[in-house]
């Protein structure tokens, strides 16, 4: 028995060295596959750009828990994706967080009766004061009307000390809107000249994009013959062009119609006959009732320009009253005419 102890004493160091080798073995070994796991998912994510991911690995090594911020939820649910398609890994959460979205502050100002109001949302109580003080020292406090309000996670405005000074040519049915770094301008103005200062003006204080969509409102022409001759000068420079035989204004054509809505704006007593002229081409009653009809499409192209249909009458004329040869192709195109005349009132 003595003996059999002795044998067993002597042998165990052969049985007991090995496994706890072997044990320590598989607990590095573990500790590797775990690892592999956790930068198997990480290459994944690296290589979509999810730079902002941490990925570790947890419940023996075959789970990963993805850390970090994540710009939006949408992001987060897509690195886990991700990550479950990287070798080894069995199971993938996210125990990050979301960044705060921020919008965009926004202010608009509009000149209506006399008052200006602000309406919109900046990011605090005291931007919004700051800003209504400055508009009340330019206007008076009994014209500015304050509906701005606080809103949350708002990217700021920069300081506008200065602007509603800047912008006080502005008057009713002009307005202004501010949204991150851009200035929109929208309404009337009496000359170019202002326009363009109003851009210089608003750079030195808000250097950002400035969209000035503020249209010149040239002042009434009085007589009735410097408004027929305005007309007239516009329609020398460019003609009005239809498609061969039809009533159908080409687009080259809105240009100088858009213009002449302007001269007639400005001249907001005379009636005009617009008459339609063709050249000798043609049957004679053909070219007449064309005439009439492309006299008639402008007219109605001036109506949807937002002027009165009552100042116009339409008359057609065909080939009756060239102002050049119809023996040249030059002198017929220049017969092809729209005219307009100041009516006697």
């Amino acid at each position: 028995m003595k003996h059999n102890a002795l044998i067993s004493a002597a042998f165990w160091p052969f049985v007991a060295v090995p496994t706890l080798l072997l044990l320590v073995f598989g607990l590095f070994q573990w500790r590797a596959v775990e690892q592999d796991v956790a930068a198997q998912a990480q290459q994944v994510l690296d290589s979509d750009n999810f730079e902002w991911t941490t990925v570790e690995s947890f419940n023996r090594g075959r789970d990963v828990l993805i850390t970090g911020i994540a710009p939006d939820t949408d992001s987060a649910t897509l690195a886990v994706q991700l990550a479950r398609q990287a070798v080894g890994v069995r199971r993938a959460e996210f125990a990050g967080d979301i960044a705060l979205v921020q919008d965009s502050s926004k202010l608009a100002a509009e000149w209506s009766a006399g008052q200006l109001i602000l309406t919109g949302q900046l990011q605090s109580r005291t931007v919004i004061d700051a800003i209504v003080a400055d508009a009340i020292t330019v206007h008076g406090a009994g014209q500015v009307v304050n509906r701005l309000t606080v809103g949350e996670h708002l990217n700021p405005i920069p300081s506008l000390h200065g602007l509603f000074d800047a912008v006080s040519v502005l008057g009713d049915g002009d307005s202004m809107a501010i949204e991150d770094d851009e200035v929109i301008l929208t309404g009337d103005v009496e000359s170019a000249a202002i326009r363009a200062a109003l851009d210089r003006q608003i750079a030195e204080i808000f250097p950002v994009k400035v969209s000035n969509q503020l249209t010149i409102s040239a002042p009434p022409v009085v007589e009735n013959n410097e408004c027929q001759q305005q007309v007239g000068a516009l329609l020398n420079q460019a003609n009005i062009n239809f498609e061969v035989s039809k009533a159908v204004i080409g687009s080259d054509s809105f240009g100088v119609l858009a213009e002449v809505a302007q001269t007639a704006k400005r001249c907001p007593e005379a009636q005009f006959e617009v008459s339609g002229h063709t050249d000798s081409i043609g049957n004679e009653a053909l070219n007449i009732a064309l005439s009439e009809q492309r006299a008639q499409a402008v007219v109605d192209h001036l109506i949807g320009l937002d002027l009165d249909s009552g100042r116009f009458t339409v008359q057609g004329y065909g080939s009756s009253q060239p102002i050049e040869s119809n023996q040249t192709a030059a002198g017929r195109s220049r017969n092809r005419r729209i005219e307009f005349n100041i009516r006697d009132q």
